[in-house]
């Protein structure tokens, strides 16, 4: 019997030694502490030692019954799991925590930072993690697609393979694209460039490209006038303005494009 009681009481002795050593940690830090939040004047003083014991746990429930004496540690873990008002008591010590922590954290940071005999690599990561802090952390591209893998993973997976495919596809066409426009540039072919609509969103405005069936005419000389006896012909793409006459009179512009 004497083996008996023993074995019934080092459990007793262990789940003592836990809560006093959370109790004293959790003071020290100053957390769970300060006034009972929202709805917690509704919580029996067990549900409010649960949810300390919670939150100072990391989050396990059932160590949190354990601790807060309940009789059955499982039922009352799972009752207050879905207690609301047990959980908004929860969520209001976390806040606590973290506007406890944050001034021991930051003071922590700078120590390390300005410790001249400090790591040179652990000081710059005390600055870094204080620039960011500071608001100063570049922003991270977003996801490209969001796929909703609650429904099925095999929808997730086909919807990734489809954005994959209409990736590989607008590349494909750029890449075309670019060698048709980089090849006319190098005959001279391009006269206009323009909008070219119906390919894709990301893909370049040239909608107007307009590709002679044979090189344009060399441009005249230096000090050749336009209009010269050198000059056999138009030059494609080339739009002649005529002189100024009765009917093409200087005050209307308009007139000089007139077919």
């Amino acid at each position: 019997m004497l083996q008996d009681a023993a074995s019934q009481s080092a459990p007793d002795q262990d789940v003592e030694a836990q809560r006093t050593e959370l109790l004293e940690n959790a003071n020290a830090l100053e957390s769970v502490s300060g006034p009972v939040g929202h709805g917690g004047h509704r919580l029996s003083a067990q549900q409010r030692l649960w949810a300390q014991y919670f939150v100072l746990t990391g989050g396990n429930s059932y160590k949190a019954a354990v601790l807060a004496d309940y009789a059955s540690p499982s039922t009352s873990a799972h009752k207050c799991l879905v207690n609301a008002s047990v959980m908004a008591e929860v969520r209001r010590l976390c806040v606590s925590n973290v506007q406890s922590f944050l001034p021991i954290a930051i003071r922590t940071l700078v120590d390390v930072c300005c410790d001249v005999t400090a790591d040179a690599r652990a000081r710059v990561q005390a600055a870094s993690a204080l620039l960011d802090r500071g608001g100063l952390k570049p922003k991270s591209d977003g996801p490209a697609v969001q796929v909703n893998v609650q429904v099925n993973g095999a929808s997730a997976q086909a919807a990734i393979a489809e954005v994959w495919e209409r990736k590989r596809s607008r590349e494909e066409r750029r890449e075309a694209l670019d060698a048709q426009i980089g090849s006319a540039y190098e005959s001279g072919r391009i006269r206009h460039v323009g909008k070219l609509s119906g390919i894709g969103d990301d893909m370049p405005d040239i909608s107007g490209v307009t590709i002679d069936a044979e090189p344009a005419a060399p441009a005249p000389a230096a000090g050749t006038p336009r209009g010269g006896a050198e000059r056999q012909g138009p030059v494609p793409g080339h739009v002649s303005i005529p002189p100024p006459s009765s009917e093409h009179s200087p005050s209307t512009p308009e007139s000089l494009f007139d077919d």
